[in-house]
């Protein structure tokens, strides 16, 4: 392995280090996660990513709160918060109709 190699990271590397496919690794490189693609480059058909480019979409993947390894604040507390705000409206959707149907029996 020269020089040049060594500064980057392969794709078993970051599949070792995250736990994931490759079908995953591919997702992540040509899809991302939540718009944002893992920065990888393509050298001599195989995919490389440099360290501190995984380490910064890490950062990113982290804030998710997914399940491969996030720490918070990110998917799972905003889906919570969807669902209360469903529940509230047909809440208030079904108080709403109750008023009315009160209404229409004076």
């Amino acid at each position: 392995m020269n020089q040049e190699q060594a500064e980057f990271l392969t794709s078993a590397d970051i599949m070792e280090r995250c736990n994931i496919t490759p079908s995953t690794f591919l997702n992540w490189v040509k899809t991302g996660i939540l718009g944002r693609k893992l920065p990888a480059v393509k050298v001599s058909n195989r995919w490389r990513v440099t360290p501190e480019d995984f380490e910064a979409w890490e950062a990113y993947r982290a804030t998710l709160g997914n399940d491969r390894g996030g720490t918070g604040g990110g998917v799972a507390p905003r889906l919570d918060a969807m669902k209360k705000r469903i529940a509230k409206e047909r809440q208030q959707k079904k108080a709403a109709q109750e008023r009315r149907a009160k209404r229409r029996k004076k």
